[in-house]
């Protein structure tokens, strides 16, 4: 849905989107909402123009090994008949059942965008001007991991060898969980100045400063063995992965620049 509105000196706009996407593979979905607005407006030395957009965007996938497990499926079995089957293994012991890694191994990410930007300007007079932009945009993810596991002693009906020796194996269930901060802002000052020093040559010239600010930050949790089914938080993990082995980190960087630009034109004359 888009709106706008708009005279001589002034305008506006709306804009939302929404867009619900499936994929191939079952219960693999995108789903994403933008939403921007923008304006500006000019009244005798002064202007201003701006923009902000947010968007939010949620994924929810299972593993892409899915698709060489199915390569390895065997010819004369339908794969339809492991679909009710809460056991991983399907043809082989050496392949999973493609319904079962759908329905527990799940990687999901959801984000957040805000991005914005702001232009103002002043006409000191027909010489000089004043402009001003700045921009910022901060972004913000959540990404959750997880093998909800196979315990073989556990499974119902119970899967033995024929020489009713041990299970097949177990899988381990496993969890990991992600959340990341980035900003980034941007602001340009410039002034600039347009005079006729002569008849036939003109001077234009730009005076500026530039800020750059970068931030990040990103903290991770994860680990192995979840304790209470369908809880995937990290006090739920048996067993917790060192921090130094996952992606923890702070970064901040700032830059600052000058700017000055001399420009002559001169008029020729071919007679």
């Amino acid at each position: 849905m888009t709106i706008s509105a708009g005279s001589e000196g002034a305008y506006a706009g709306l804009s939302i989107n929404r867009q619900d996407r499936e994929f191939i593979v079952a219960d693999d979905k995108l789903k994403k909402t933008s939403v921007t607005l923008n304006g500006g407006f000019k009244m005798d030395k002064f202007s201003l123009d701006g923009s902000v957009t947010y968007i939010n965007r949620s994924i929810n996938t299972t593993n892409p090994d899915l698709y060489s497990n199915l390569l390895q499926s065997s010819p004369e079995v339908p794969i339809t008949a492991f679909k009710d089957s809460p056991h991983p293994y399907a043809w082989t012991l050496f392949y999973q059942n493609p319904y079962w890694t759908i329905q527990n191994v799940r990687n999901t990410s959801k984000t957040d965008i805000l991005n914005g930007t702001v232009s103002l300007g002043y006409k000191i007079n027909d010489h000089i001007s004043l402009t001003n932009t700045g921009t910022a945009q901060i972004t913000s993810t959540d990404v959750l991991n997880y093998n909800n596991g196979y315990i073989a002693a556990n499974a119902r009906p119970r899967i033995t060898y024929a020489n009713r020796s041990t299970a097949p194996r177990s899988i381990t269930s496993t969890m990991s969980q992600s959340n990341a901060v980035n900003r980034y802002f941007y602001n340009d000052l410039m002034a600039n100045f347009n005079y006729d020093l002569t008849q036939d040559i003109n001077l234009k010239a730009t005076l500026g400063y530039n800020v750059q600010r970068t931030e990040s930050k990103t903290t991770s949790v994860g680990g192995n063995g979840i304790k209470i089914p369908g809880v995937y938080q990290y006090w739920n993990l048996t067993n917790l992965t060192n921090p130094y082995n996952l992606n923890n980190k702070r970064f901040v960087d700032n830059r600052y620049a000058f700017l000055r630009m001399l420009t002559y034109h001169t008029k020729i004359i071919y007679l």
